[in-house]
């Protein structure tokens, strides 16, 4: 990251450890660091972002958009539930509240630049994975606005975690020692149907082989993503996965676990961030840790067909297909 003297940044702060680091290396590299804290639930608690902001000596800003976050991110992701697809609600705030309502709150507030703690590289005008591959958060980026690109900065791009937390530990900050966030911020026990169940009641219902014969019965819904192996019981001892949700029937199709390969793909909503023209050929991941394949992209409008080299595993309604060349960001869309 190049240094740049007297520039204002506006950074998310969480309060963990990447976003404590981050403000740590942009006030270490002359910039004028401010960070901005959001309440998205009705528990969330500032206390960790508080306690980073003294430690560091910078402003916090916090705001409350626990109202709009419901409507726009949770209340969408419950829908889409509701409806047999499986959202990744990450990408719709990246694009959305992340990368769009703090970077114009940022430039409406004459900051420079906005910055977060993703394991992220930017270069030039363009989005690149973050150098340590367990880490890389660029695939919940296709989606935002590829004109606020400019304005952002990723501290952590090109370091490990192991490294961050070091750097935390040695610097004094309580953050060092927190661990890693892993559940969806609005559902931290990983209660996803719950949730679900208090807007859509669901049934139980029928349990189905491809031919279309009941097998055993599921327990609702809402409880189920393409791909999963349990939560059904069903007469036979096969090890069986989910392939289709019909809601409108309220029934489950199963199969066995190679029958969810394949080597199509059709995306719709599609993004772009690189210009790659109508066809290109590119490395394609259909799920955040899925090992990427070689394939070609065929762009129609915002819809796309994916064709790919080898078959990937259950890519899911409602979950994003994201494409890369090389290290590179290109763009992506929601698997139909």
């Amino acid at each position: 990251m190049a240094v740049t003297n007297n520039k204002k940044v506006l950074l998310a702060l969480s309060g963990g450890v990447d976003s404590s680091v981050s403000a740590l290396l942009l006030k270490k590299a002359g910039y004028d660091v401010s960070a901005i804290w959001m309440k998205v639930t009705d528990d969330a608690s500032p206390l960790a972002a508080e306690t980073s902001a003294k430690e560091l000596g910078i402003t916090l800003t916090k705001i409350d958009i626990t109202e709009e976050f419901k409507n726009i991110i949770i209340n969408d992701f419950c829908l889409a539930y509701h409806n047999g697809r499986t959202p990744n609600p990450c990408v719709r705030c990246n694009r959305l509240i992340k990368f769009g309502k703090l970077v114009t709150y940022a430039k409406e507030n004459g900051y420079d630049y906005f910055a977060t703690g993703h394991y992220i590289r930017r270069i030039g005008n363009s989005i690149y994975k973050g150098l340590d591959p367990k880490k890389d958060q660029s695939y919940f980026l296709y989606d935002i606005d590829k004109d606020v690109i400019p304005y952002i900065l990723f501290p952590l791009g090109e370091m490990t975690k192991e490294a961050v937390r070091m750097i935390a530990k040695d610097n004094g900050l309580t953050a060092h020692s927190n661990k890693d966030s892993l559940d969806i911020c609005f559902i931290p026990d990983g209660d996803y149907a719950t949730l679900i169940e208090k807007r859509y009641p669901s049934a139980s219902g029928d349990v189905l082989d491809i031919n279309g014969n009941v097998i055993g019965t599921h327990k609702g819904l809402a409880s189920y993503t393409v791909g999963q192996r349990h939560g059904f019981d069903t007469k036979l001892n096969d090890k069986l996965y989910v392939k289709a949700i019909d809601t409108e029937k309220n029934t489950l199709t199963v199969c066995l676990h190679d029958e969810l390969n394949t080597s199509s793909i059709k995306a719709a909503d599609v993004s772009m961030l690189a210009d790659m023209g109508d066809e290109f050929e590119a490395q394609i991941k259909v799920r955040y840790q899925a090992r990427p394949v070689a394939g070609t992209v065929r762009i129609n409008g915002s819809e796309a067909e994916i064709k790919c080299e080898d078959t990937v595993w259950a890519p899911t309604p409602g979950q994003s297909v994201v494409f890369y060349k090389d290290d590179l960001l290109i763009g992506g869309g929601i698997i139909l």
